[in-house]
C-alpha cells in the first residue's frame, strides 16, 4: 500500500474509533535511544573528519532521518497549532524550526543522511520544489534544504551529507497533487535540473528566468542527469551533498542520478534497501525490527541458518545498504514504532541493545554466537540507517561504529 493510502487509513481509524486513538498515542518518554535528538555527543558535528579520507562511503555507519522534516499535520498558517489527530501520524521528527532548521539540529547531532519528499510547487518565482508527508505541506522548500547544508558545510568542510530525494505527490486521495499540470516526471525532473543549472522555469515550455545556482554544493558525478555514480571515497565528497537517488511517486529510480548502488536506475534497490514500513499494529513492532536486523545481517555477511536462503545469499562488502528503522500503519504511528509504548518495545530501542549487544538482542555479531549462526564474524558497519525520532544515545552508537585516523 502506498504510503499516501497508508496515512489515509490510519487518519480514518483514529477518527472513527476514539479507543484506537487512546491506545496508539500513548507517547514514550524521552530518553538515550528515542526523541532525545539534542542530547547527541557534541563532538558529533563534525564525526566525519575524523574517518580517514580513503574510506569508500559504503564503510561507513550513517545516521539517517526518514522523513527527514515530517514535523506536522494539518495546521493553522506558519505550522501554528498543529492538529494533534493528524500529527500524530504524520511527524517522523522533533520539531526545532520550520524552514529547514530543524536540519541544523539534525546536522549538530551527526546526522548525515536525509530523507527529503517534494511536491511540484509553481509560484510568482517560477517553478519550485516545496517538502511535503503526503497531503500536509511542511513548512519547507527545497532552498531551505540547500542553504542549511551549505551553511553546514561551510562551517564543517570535511562532513558529507548523503541526500535521498523523492517525489511525493500521487494526485491520489491522501496524498499531494503537484501544481495543476506539472504532475508528471518531465516538471519532476526539470525543477530538478532548475537548481542545478541556477534558473527557474516559469512553467510555459523550456522557458526560465535566472535563479541561484546550487551545483557546486553537489558532488558532481551524483547530478549528472546521464550516469549514475559508482560510490566514492570521502575525501572526494567532503564538503559536498552526495544525490543517493531521486525516485518517482512509485518508487521507481531515476536514471542518471544518484549512486548505481543502492539505487540502480531502472531497476530494483531491494537487494541494497530495507524500506517495509507496513507496521499494521503495536504487535507486529516486533517483526519491523525483524527486517531491520536481517538487512543489518546482509551488510555484513552474516548468515542465520534458520532462515532459509540467507546462507547462500552473496556478501557485498563494497556495496552501501540502506536500512530504514520506521514503519507506520492505522494500528502504531510513528513515534510509537521508533519509541514504544509503556508495554511494548520499539524499534529504537531495539537497536541500541543490539548496537551494545544487550538482551540478546542481536547475537550474531558477537563472540560466542550459536553455530545457528555464520559468515563473517562481527558488525564491520551498519550502513546507512534511516531513523524517526533518533535519541542521542542511538546516534553516538552509531558514529562510534566508524573507523576513525590513527
Amino acid at each position: 500500500m502506498p504510503r499516501s493510502r497508508l496515512l489515509l487509513a490510519a487518519v480514518t481509524t483514529l477518527a472513527i474509533t476514539a479507543a484506537s486513538l487512546v491506545m496508539t498515542t500513548q507517547v514514550a518518554s524521552a530518553n538515550e535511544y528515542y526523541n532525545s535528538i539534542e542530547s547527541a555527543s557534541a563532538s558529533n558535528v563534525d564525526w566525519m573528519s575524523r574517518v580517514p579520507g580513503d574510506t569508500t562511503l559504503d564503510k561507513l555507519s550513517v545516521p539517517g532521518t526518514h522523513d527527514s522534516l515530517a514535523l506536522c499535520g494539518y495546521s493553522g498558517t506558519g505550522g501554528d497549532s498543529c492538529d494533534p489527530v493528524t500529527t500524530s501520524i504524520t511527524k517522523t521528527q522533533e520539531n526545532h524550526g520550520y524552514s529547514g532548521q530543524t536540519l541544523t539540529t539534525q546536522f549538530n547531532a551527526g546526522i548525515r543522511a536525509l530523507d527529503i519528499r517534494v511536491r511540484v510547487d509553481k509560484g510568482d518565482a517560477g517553478m519550485s520544489f516545496t517538502v511535503h508527508h503526503g497531503t500536509y505541506y511542511q513548512w519547507a522548500n527545497f532552498t531551505d534544504v540547500l542553504t542549511k547544508a551549505r551553511d553546514f558545510l561551510a562551517a564543517h568542510p570535511r562532513e558529507t551529507i548523503l541526500l535521498h530525494l523523492k517525489a511525493e505527490c500521487t494526485g491520489e486521495t491522501g496524498s499531494c497533487n503537484d501544481a495543476d499540470g506539472y504532475g508528471n516526471d518531465e516538471w519532476r525532473l526539470k525543477t530538478l535540473r532548475s537548481y542545478l543549472e541556477g534558473k527557474a522555469y516559469t512553467g510555459d515550455g523550456d522557458t526560465s528566468v535566472p535563479a541561484t545556482n546550487w551545483s557546486n554544493l553537489f558532488w558532481t558525478p551524483s547530478v549528472t542527469g546521464t550516469d549514475q555514480a559508482d560510490t566514492p571515497k570521502l575525501s572526494e565528497t567532503r564538503g559536498k551533498i552526495v544525490l543517493t537517488t531521486f525516485r518517482g511517486v512509485r518508487g521507481g529510480i531515476y536514471g542518471g542520478y544518484g549512486l548505481k548502488i543502492p539505487y540502480p536506475g531502472g531497476g530494483s534497490n531491494e537487494e541494497w534497501v530495507q524500506d517495509d514500513y507496513q507496521v499494521d499494529d503495536i504487535s507486529d513492532i516486533n517483526d519491523k525490527w525483524e527486517k531491520v536486523r536481517t538487512h543489518m545481517r546482509r551488510a555484513n555477511g552474516v548468515w542465520d541458518l534458520s532462515r532459509p536462503g540467507e546462507k547462500q545469499h552473496v556478501y557485498q562488502p563494497n556495496s552501501m545498504y540502506v536500512n530504514y528503522t520506521s514503519g507506520s500503519g492505522s494500528g502504531a504511528h510513528p513515534f510509537t514504532v521508533a519509541g514504544g509504548t509503556p508495554t511494548a518495545n520499539g524499534v529504537n530501542e531495539f537497536l541500541i541493545q543490539c548496537l551494545h549487544n544487550t538482551d540478546g538482542r542481536c547475537p550474531e555479531f558477537y563472540p560466542g554466537r550459536d553455530d545457528k549462526f555464520g559468515g563473517e564474524p562481527s558488525m564491520a558497519r551498519t550502513g546507512v540507517v534511516m531513523m524517526d525520532f533518533p535519541g542521542g544515545g542511538l546516534i553516538d552508537e552509531l558514529v562510534k561504529r566508524n573507523r576513525t585516523a590513527p
